[in-house]
């Protein structure tokens, strides 16, 4: 970060990142996903003080040509000024604690908003830093598959027991048991389909599959990586009407479809990622559909009893 360029980090470096991972195809194959991420700031944002806001609130009236003087480096931050009075000691502190470039947004922020609350401003560091991006993609990628991951496990567990029973079987009859066992807990994992998004998502990290980036994106999204509400999934807007969110559904699950149809013929190893995405695309639409039926069903729910208890629709 420059304060004569003023430059926003976090943008200079996702740019930096896409021509790192564009042109070093062995970065590829060992980083799937490469985040910018300001580590002191992101712990400055949990640990502001109202002292240190004060700092910046005295330093936020100096003059701009002062204020680029100031900003112009770490030593320069921390010389002794006849337009600031605070002491060189503090300020080294400070640097140490946010970063130049962390103090610079808090006393920027404070200039265009004397009134900010300091969980504002905590939340303007954690954003500037990287971190909200950062704690969503983990968030989204383990915690909300928190529950998924469990039931593998549980499955996984199950499997190796009945392989330990197969082998202190003793008769036949206790053999034929086990394996029945076996493929109905089998059964269980093959048709859960987002386990079957979750192993395929695992294998893309692990680089055991070949998709191009397009379907990455758009696998990432739809099996969960960005949420799991249906706007996270289809990537649209807030205000985005549900009957447009089951037509961008319908038409993505038609594409994937047909693409599977086309390639099944030629290589099955190839047409299994489009059989994923259109499944999971499938699964989305009936939901979605379910969904409206249930909101239809409330609606008229609410009129009967508006008009019971009120006397009208």
């Amino acid at each position: 970060w420059d304060i004569l360029k003023d430059n926003n980090p976090l943008i200079s470096s996702e740019k930096a990142i896409a021509r790192t991972l564009s042109s070093r195809s062995d970065v590829n194959k060992v980083l799937f996903r490469i985040l910018p991420v300001s580590a002191l700031m992101g712990l400055a944002s949990v640990t502001i003080t109202e002292e240190d806001i004060n700092a910046f609130e005295q330093i936020s009236k100096v003059d701009s040509k002062s204020l680029n003087r100031l900003f112009a480096g770490p030593d320069f931050f921390t010389n002794e000024y006849d337009f600031l009075d605070m002491p060189c000691n503090f300020r080294k502190e400070l640097v140490e604690k946010y970063g130049l470039y962390g103090i610079y947004i808090c006393v920027r922020e404070l200039q265009s908003n004397p009134d900010i609350t300091m969980p504002e401003l905590s939340r303007l560091l954690r954003q500037k830093s990287g971190f909200d991006a950062f704690i969503k993609l983990v968030t989204s990628h383990f915690g909300d598959r928190a529950q998924l991951l469990k039931a593998q496990r549980g499955v996984i567990n199950l499997l190796d027991s009945v392989n330990k029973d197969r082998i202190d079987a003793d008769s036949q009859e206790r053999m034929n048991i086990v394996d029945s066992v076996y493929a109905k807990i089998l059964s269980i994992e093959t048709d859960l389909h987002e386990l079957k998004e979750w192993s395929f998502l695992l294998k893309i990290y692990e680089g055991k599959v070949s998709v191009d980036e397009d379907f990455k994106k758009e696998f990432l999204l739809i099996s969960g990586e960005n949420g799991y509400s249906v706007m996270s999934k289809l990537n649209v807007s807030e205000d985005t009407d549900i009957s447009e969110m089951l037509r961008i559904a319908e038409d993505r699950y038609k594409y994937w479809k047909a693409k599977y149809n086309a390639w099944y013929g030629l290589s099955q190893i190839k047409a299994e990622p489009y059989a994923i995405i259109a499944k999971s695309y499938g699964l989305l639409v009936s939901r979605l559909k379910h969904q409206i039926e249930e909101y239809a069903n409330a609606q008229r729910t609410i009129r009967v009893f508006n008009h019971y208890i009120y006397g009208k629709d």
